[in-house]
């Protein structure tokens, strides 16, 4: 039986969209198998306002890593995205994330951001090259233009 490494509490399994999470019933965190963090931060993105510019700011860890609540053995910390926002512990014999809430918010933010800025980039993307090919369009048609004149005169 999975216990919160906060306060022992037996951890209760609690689906979230697709994703079966292992929640504390004092609502201190949970446990997300490693490989379903992203379809649970996509699930919790939609429903939150993101605002691509928001700084969003670092979450307080902890100085040591939590015990794993499925084998309590010591689970190792590491930076979510790469950055020090949000350090996440995590038992890789187990597959297990310990996620408290504070975290989950801030990674659902950071995810959302993320996505949110990627599909900005895309849009100016497809918008720049729409007008590139409209430009390149412009100069095809008058150079026909110029060679039907000047073929025809």
């Amino acid at each position: 039986m999975s216990r919160c490494p906060i306060c022992t509490a037996s951890l209760e399994p609690c689906k979230q969209g697709a994703v079966t999470v292992q929640l504390c019933p004092n609502e201190h965190g949970m446990t997300v198998p490693n490989n379903r963090l992203i379809p649970l931060l996509e699930q919790i993105a939609r429903t939150i306002e993101i605002d691509p510019e928001a700084p969003i700011d670092a979450v307080a860890s902890p100085e040591a890593a939590n015990k794993c609540p499925a084998c309590q053995k010591t689970m190792t910390r590491f930076g979510y995205m790469g950055t020090t926002l949000v350090e996440l512990d995590r038992c890789a014999p187990c597959g297990l994330l310990w996620i408290d809430m504070v975290e989950l918010d801030a990674l659902a933010r950071l995810y959302g951001r993320t996505n949110k800025r990627a599909r900005q980039r895309q849009d100016r993307d497809r918008q720049r090259q729409r007008e590139s090919d409209q430009r390149i369009a412009r100069i095809l048609a008058a150079r026909r233009e110029a060679n039907r004149q000047f073929y025809s005169g």
